[in-house]
């Protein structure tokens, strides 16, 4: 549901014609949100639909804190043919990683050579772009151009004499697949905005650190999913799983614990009676609660959005999969 502030919002475009600029997170913020979930945004995009309102350029095409204007949709389209056109593009864009949204320190090309160094190791960084504005890059200082001027022989002091000239520089649309490849080649690219200014660097740790980020969740699910096999193995036998596959979301055939769904698993452990066959000490009540909100969760996971999940989700995950190592240990 929107808030209060939100519906004001509302109020003052439709009565003034205003327009409003906000964050993507903002804007989910507005409607009770965290993350651009499929629901969230389908219940958000509905409301902004029936309420003739759209966001320039849309919040689920580019970075979680980057600015969009929320507007009303008549004015938008006047000189559009299609005024129920929606500007949606479906391709994950470099512009979804922090990184590249994160101005990075630079180095003027006269810099002393040592002022250069002090800045990177103070901030523990491999590189500095060689700038004297916000637009026009001289070349890229790095650990290995430093080294490789040395064994060269190079016996300059400022920053031009240790630089690189070969360095990558990719549009912030770029879709994040193919800039993926150029970071993988070039270990480090910079990235330019609409306005031709330099906005961020990816690096290839970037690019491992938001990955893991998506894929841990998989795998903790997957190590949940494992621990509750193992406590319903060889409880049940096949007419009995059959029995819980009753449910419309599985259509597999039942021939092992394995092929029951994560609702499945769920649904036996809220069974007073058949959980008194797994013989576990612990509150049945409060264990299928945090089932139910893994299930939740894991639904959440499936969809892979850029965004991955929230904080407290991630938590709910961790501290899961803890408890059931914890079990397994006492069993």
């Amino acid at each position: 549901m929107a808030t209060q502030r939100f519906l004001d919002i509302l109020e003052d475009i439709n009565k003034n014609d205003s327009q409003y600029e906000m964050t993507p997170k903002e804007l989910l913020n507005y409607f009770n949100c965290e993350k651009r979930t499929s629901g969230n945004t389908w219940y958000i995009n509905s409301f902004l639909d029936k309420n003739n309102l759209e966001v320039i350029p849309h919040y689920e095409d580019v970075y979680l804190y980057s600015t969009v204007v929320l507007k009303h949709k008549v004015k938008a389209r006047i000189h559009k043919d299609d005024k129920n056109l929606k500007n949606y593009d479906p391709v994950n864009r470099i512009s979804f990683l922090p990184s590249a949204n994160t101005k990075p320190l630079i180095i003027k090309r006269d810099a002393d050579l040592s002022e250069a160094i002090t800045v990177m190791m103070i901030n523990d960084y491999s590189q500095l772009p060689v700038m004297n504005n916000d637009r026009d890059i001289d070349g890229m200082l790095t650990w290995k151009s430093i080294g490789e001027a040395l064994i060269h022989k190079q016996n300059g002091k400022t920053v031009k004499d240790f630089m690189s000239k070969n360095y990558e520089v990719i549009e912030y649309d770029k879709p994040l697949f193919e800039a993926i490849k150029k970071v993988i080649e070039s270990e480090v690219v910079i990235i330019r905005n609409n306005e031709k200014c330099i906005c961020g660097i990816v690096t290839a740790t970037d690019i491992n650190q938001h990955y893991l980020k998506l894929t841990e969740p998989f795998l903790l699910l997957k190590e949940i999913e494992n621990h509750i096999r193992i406590i319903l193995d060889g409880k049940f036998t096949l007419d009995e799983l059959r029995k819980f596959a009753s449910s419309p979301d599985n259509n597999t055939d039942i021939n092992s614990i394995s092929d029951l769904t994560f609702g499945e698993y769920t649904r036996i452990i809220e069974n007073p009676t058949k959980w008194e066959k797994l013989k576990l000490k612990i509150d049945r009540t409060t264990f299928a609660k945090r089932l139910h909100e893994v299930r939740g969760i894991r639904n959440n996971v499936m969809h892979f959005h850029p965004d991955g999940i929230t904080e407290n989700e991630e938590r709910t995950l961790r501290d899961t999969a803890l408890f059931f190592k914890r079990i397994s240990e006492l069993s």
